[in-house]
């Protein structure tokens, strides 16, 4: 059998669609770790051990972080030993274009979602990470269940200078979704650092983004201690700011339309909380002998595992999802291998007309290649792919008989 050689790239197979729905729910978190992994503060055993309790009830799906020493050796620490209870859980990348000591990062459960890729935005006090994630069960060709996740760390502390700082940061945010008006799905999650709900930099995200949590406009004093997440710390880790719980620095916050649920994924705004935070312990550390939403174990490693408390909530995934069309196997195309790595193969039907042709998009619809098979004799395309860039493409196949097979992979 002869190879069809095409110097090109990638692809992904697939039967006639029909309708049909598809449904998940996925744990997002968002955790300020303290300077983790820097010595100088706790043994990294003790601080995993601690973290992991917290892991191990919280079950995140999306896990976003800030305050990770920038090594490969720390990332891969968090996942092997914290988050040790699901072996699905991967590691992404990081952005420190500025040198900085402290980074941010981003670990999601790769049995529901594939990754597609980071950038940064640079220029602030430190990067502003944007991960760009999908849903692995509700997303087919010509409907990719992406999230794009902002991960960011503003700049701390009172003063002019500091506020202004933060209110930068969030404008560049701003600018970038502007840039990119078609992004409907998407976050941002971090410690923001915000004394009040009127700084400019809170303000300026409510241009693009809504509070899931129900409360945009103020946080301040015990009516709101349950939303409050800094600082939960007793002093036993030395490098731990103390002072008790009276001020929300970390947040997760939605797109219109994953808050009104319009775009495949909803916020489900009632699971928005600050884990272990039971409002018992407003302007004092985390008072584990009241507080009945977690265990005193989880709550003991909550109160000196960070000076932050995690922030969850959970998103609800529906889509309308592909159902294979039964049909003969020996008139469909079958994909050999996904993901791929430098080539990729696909088996073509047993038979099929002069005329046929194929052609990729990428993974927002735009044109890659095109072409025609003009060797009838083979049925199977042999693809280079070491010079395309990594991410999610759509192969579209059909013979002269107008009978047509859509796949999808992962480069």
């Amino acid at each position: 059998m002869k190879k069809l050689l095409v110097g090109l790239s990638l692809l992904c197979c697939v039967g006639g669609p029909l309708a049909g729905q598809s449904a998940d729910t996925l744990r997002f978190v968002q955790y300020n770790l303290l300077k983790y992994a820097d010595l100088s503060c706790l043994p990294l055993a003790t601080k995993n051990a601690r973290l992991k309790l917290i892991f191990d009830v919280l079950q995140p799906d999306i896990l976003t972080v800030n305050e990770m020493l920038p090594s490969q050796t720390a990332v891969l620490s968090l996942r092997t030993n914290a988050l040790s209870a699901n072996p699905q859980i991967l590691a992404t990348a990081f952005g420190n274009s500025n040198g900085s000591d402290i980074v941010n990062m981003l670990y999601y459960n790769g049995a529901k979602l594939g990754y597609l890729g980071h950038q940064a935005i640079t220029g602030n006090v430190r990067d502003i990470d944007i991960y760009r994630l999908y849903h692995l069960a509700t997303t087919h060709p010509g409907d990719t269940t992406d999230l794009y996740c902002f991960v960011a760390h503003f700049k701390s502390s009172q003063g002019t200078t500091n506020v202004a700082a933060r209110a930068a940061a969030a404008q560049s945010v701003v600018n970038w979704l502007q840039a990119h008006p078609q992004i409907k799905r998407y976050m941002i999650s971090g410690d923001f650092n915000l004394y009040s709900s009127t700084e400019p930099a809170f303000q300026t995200l409510l241009q693009r983004f809504d509070d899931p949590s129900g409360q945009s406009n103020g946080w301040q004093g015990p009516t709101y201690a349950a939303l409050q997440t800094q600082s939960p710390a007793d002093g036993t880790d030395p490098c731990a700011v103390t002072g008790g719980m009276d001020d929300r620095f970390d947040f997760i916050l939605t797109s219109p339309d994953i808050l009104d649920g319009n775009s495949g994924i909803r916020a489900l705004t009632t699971s928005y909380r600050t884990f272990g935070n039971d409002g018992v312990s407003y302007n004092q550390y985390l008072q584990c002998a009241t507080t009945t939403s977690v265990s005193a174990s989880v709550c003991a490693a909550l109160r000196n595992g960070s000076d932050h408390l995690p922030v969850t909530m959970q998103l609800l995934v529906q889509a309308t999802t592909p159902v294979t069309q039964a049909a003969d196997p020996r008139q469909q195309c079958r994909l050999l291998g996904n993901p791929v790595n430098n080539q990729l193969l696909v088996r073509l039907p047993e038979q099929y007309s002069p005329q046929a042709s194929w052609k990729i998009l990428d993974q927002v619809g735009r044109l890659v290649a095109t072409g025609q098979v003009q060797d009838l004799s083979s049925n199977l395309l042999d693809v280079p792919t070491q010079s395309w860039p990594h991410g999610m493409y759509v192969f579209y196949w059909q013979d002269g008989y107008n009978r047509g097979t859509s796949l999808r992979f992962v480069r």
